[in-house]
């Protein structure tokens, strides 16, 4: 064993004795780290679609009467049929916003008409006629799948109806097709 009071050993103290002061004064010096916390930002992110339903009328097949004599005695009924079909993948509304119940001629002179239609999936369906302003709405048998349906107009000029000037007669129908999702 050494003597501790050696030169030796009495170095190493000494030398032990200012390095401890010494690191602890660097400690004292370096700075020291606080507790940061975290920031927090909310970001709205929108997501949106704009879902479609497919609506397509076809050209339609127009009514036209045809030649009505002129005639003191009241004419037989006479009827015609006009149609139109649409193509569509959601429940649609069909309305007739203004059902005409006259046919206007040259000088506001009017011969009265009447029309019925029916709603169905063959274009020859048998559906049971109803007034064009009631026809309401139709179903989609698979939502989101494109089926046709077709739309047949029947109109006639009521029997009894005296015709006195000649020229020609119109009357106009809208149909408006709503789809409903």
């Amino acid at each position: 064993m050494r003597d501790p009071t050696a030169p030796e050993m009495v170095m190493r103290r000494s030398r032990r004795a200012t390095t401890l002061p010494a690191l602890l004064a660097m400690l004292a010096v370096v700075p020291t780290v606080e507790r940061v916390d975290a920031q927090t930002r909310t970001v709205p992110v929108r997501a949106s679609a704009t879902i479609l339903a497919h609506l397509e009328a076809d050209a339609p097949t127009d009514l036209d009467f045809g030649a009505v004599w002129v005639t003191e005695a009241p004419v037989t009924e006479v009827r015609r049929m006009g149609s139109f079909a649409f193509t569509h993948n959601s429940d649609v509304r069909v309305t007739v916003p203004a059902l005409p119940t006259e046919l206007t001629g040259p000088d506001g002179h009017t011969v009265p008409v009447r029309f019925l239609c029916t709603l169905s999936r063959e274009p020859d369906g048998a559906a049971a006629p109803v007034p064009c302003d009631a026809l309401g709405q139709v179903a989609v048998d698979s939502p989101g799948t494109v089926q046709r349906t077709f739309v047949r107009i029947s109109g006639s000029i009521p029997e009894g109806t005296p015709v006195h000037r000649t020229g020609r007669y119109d009357a106009r129908l809208e149909f408006v097709l709503e789809a409903i999702y």
